[in-house]
């Protein structure tokens, strides 16, 4: 009985114990973000133009036949487009413009002012994610599909 009466003795100590430590640490987290245009060619007479409109804004692009009969489709997207990280974690977001030549850049609730992004240049965000949830990152110019999310986990 009085092993019994030690070892619960002792677990609760350390359970106590544990109870005061400070929180983990968060890490540091770095992420390069590629504002990039992926194309899509085809020959008109293999593959048929499409009929249908793509959703409207200058996020997607369908260019009609040209003189040789070639179509071209055309999107604006982040690569990646998710970004997973934890409640406390710094986090640098270097944006790297490959296409087009402007992106205005904002990212819910860390970076809300628009951050210039122009092809060939690096912007950097540096935050501390400070509340968990699913942030939109936003490229102003390229609506509807230049848009990624910030995961933050708790």
């Amino acid at each position: 009985m009085s092993m019994r009466w030690f070892v619960a003795v002792a677990f609760v100590v350390m359970l106590a114990g544990l109870a005061g430590l400070p929180e983990a640490r968060g890490a540091e987290r770095v992420f390069y973000v590629l504002g990039a245009e992926p194309k899509g060619t085809a020959a008109a007479a293999k593959e048929p133009f499409p009929q249908a409109k793509l959703p409207a804004g200058p996020g997607m692009v369908l260019k009609a036949p040209d003189a040789k009969g070639d179509w071209q489709v055309s999107a604006y997207v982040f690569l990646p487009a998710q970004i997973v990280v934890r409640k406390g974690d710094d986090v640098t977001l270097h944006f790297v413009g490959i296409h087009g030549s402007l992106h205005t850049l904002a990212v819910e609730h860390y970076q809300t002012q628009g951050v210039k992004l122009r092809r060939g240049h690096v912007e950097t965000m540096r935050f501390k994610a400070d509340r968990a949830g699913v942030f939109r990152i936003i490229c102003a110019e390229h609506q509807p599909t230049m848009n990624g999310e910030l995961i933050v986990q708790d």
